[in-house]
């Protein structure tokens, strides 16, 4: 399985679509506050986008155009530039009432991981994020998944709830690896899979966490001198490749644990450990809870 893939199996992004309607007349709303990403997509008419506590207009938002919050940013969305209504308090209308010429349809949620561990994911991208459904490229299937949003959306079909939200987090997914394929980012985890040695390194750690891989075995799937692959790993990743192969080792367990509800004893001979107590002490300091807690849940 690519690195990818394993991070998202791992630390599972979540969406929780919790309005899908249209506002009429003047409104204004901001979903932050929550210590969750959000977002909005356009499904019907459009809005404004403010920043900087409603005070910057940042764009005009039509018809599939989506607006991602990946770090819970104050911002504004509204009738209007200048809308003198107090915020969050309009209500919605539903699409069975039909769409309305006045109308502005919404698809707003939260997205959040499921994982216990802190992850990168979300600093891959910035503060906020404007997708155009008009100029998401054809080859990212970006722009079909927003359009079979818009279809969901006012459709009410039964079951729209569950489908907005895996819709929701396929377009996250989306924007991860097209993020992931900028190159402008020269260090970070993005750098780190688009350098091809370092991404068979990462692939071989994700794939096999219980070896007992070393700097020299590693950098021998680099195809690199022991020195040159340390200084490369730390110099992307900022931090040792043993102390990635830790933290990775303890993320995937957490999931072992919450999943495939393992024993304490499985998880550690999983992650290459001789004894459970050792196992658990590293658990607790990557993790700040015990095996036993998450076990619990």
């Amino acid at each position: 399985m690519d690195v990818l893939s394993h991070l998202f199996n791992t630390f599972r992004i979540q969406a929780n679509v919790f309005h899908n309607g249209q506002y009429c007349g003047s409104w204004q709303l901001d979903t932050s506050g929550t210590r969750k990403a959000s977002f909005h997509v356009v499904t019907h008419g459009q809005c404004e986008f403010l920043t900087h506590n409603g005070t910057r207009h940042a764009a005009t938002l039509s018809m599939g155009d989506l607006v991602l919050f990946p770090r819970d940013s104050e911002h504004r969305v509204s009738s209007s530039i200048n809308v003198t209504t107090e915020l969050n308090t309009s209500k919605s209308q539903p699409f069975s009432d039909g769409l309305r010429d006045d109308g502005t349809g919404l698809v707003c949620g939260f997205l959040e991981f499921e994982h216990q561990s802190n992850n990168f994911l979300f600093d891959l991208l910035p503060d906020y994020m404007i997708v155009r459904s008009h100029e998401a490229p054809w080859n990212t299937n970006l722009k079909q998944i927003l359009d079979l949003m818009i279809t969901e959306s006012i459709a009410e079909h039964p079951g729209v709830q569950a489908t907005l939200n895996r819709l929701s987090e396929m377009i996250f997914m989306i924007l991860i690896r097209e993020k992931i394929n900028d190159e402008s980012q020269s260090s970070g985890f993005a750098a780190a899979l688009r350098d091809l040695r370092i991404q068979k390194v990462l692939e071989a750690i994700h794939n096999d966490p219980a070896q007992d891989w070393t700097v020299e075995s590693l950098a021998a799937i680099a195809a690199m001198s022991r020195s040159a692959f340390a200084a490369k790993f730390k110099s992307l990743l900022d931090e040792t490749p043993l102390s990635y192969i830790k933290r990775w080792r303890m993320q995937s367990a957490y999931r072992w644990f919450r999943d495939d509800g393992i024993t304490v004893a499985e998880a550690a001979d999983r992650c290459g450990y001789v004894t459970e107590a050792a196992f658990a002490k590293a658990f607790k300091r990557e993790l700040g809870v015990s095996p036993g807690q998450v076990r619990a849940k």
